[in-house]
């Protein structure tokens, strides 16, 4: 900084004023981190733009492995498991048919006996019977396909911080009186 001095004499005082200005070199320095800082803003800003185009570019690279992945297993659940429920099911019907119709003839049975017969133990025995045959009576089995594999893009990465470039090149001189 230089100090500039000026001194005058009036009725013997000394009066004196004092200002500081930054010198030709402060100046240059100045100037030159003005510069400098306002290059690597502009390469920090490209750097994030960069970085965020890299990972747009990857997460498509990855929405499209997992689109393949969802239609690979929706293909493979389709020939390997809807086929096999559907066996596993015209079975099941079969079982149904027939434990529904055993349960019919046993019902009729113990109707057709006293209420005597039906208390006894042989008669418990078949209303024991009717009731095992209607447990394993069930609906069609039911099998969902697997969820698809979801992901949602993430945000830009963002810039934050203060860009001071601007305010730095405005900093004063010196005083401003």
């Amino acid at each position: 900084m230089e100090n500039k001095v000026y001194f005058v004499d009036t009725a013997c005082a000394w009066v004196y004023d004092l200002q500081m200005k930054l010198s030709k070199k402060e100046i240059k320095e100045r100037n030159a981190i003005s510069s400098k800082l306002s290059t690597a803003n502009q390469e920090l800003d490209d750097a994030f733009d960069e970085f965020n185009q890299k990972r747009s570019e990857r997460f498509a690279v990855l929405a499209h492995a997992i689109e393949d992945y969802n239609d690979a297993v929706g293909e493979d659940f389709s020939e390997i498991i809807t086929a096999k429920v559907e066996a596993y099911n015209e079975a099941l019907s079969e079982v149904r048919d027939f434990a529904s119709e055993v349960t019919r003839e046993v019902e009729e049975f113990i109707d057709a006996k006293s209420e005597k017969w039906q208390e006894s133990p042989n008669g418990q025995a078949h209303v024991s019977m009717k009731e095992k045959y209607e447990e394993i009576i069930q609906d069609d089995l039911e099998v969902n396909q697997p969820d698809e594999v979801e992901i949602e893009e993430p945000n830009e990465l963002l810039a934050e911080y203060d860009d001071i470039s601007e305010a730095f090149d405005e900093l004063p001189e010196g005083p401003e009186v």
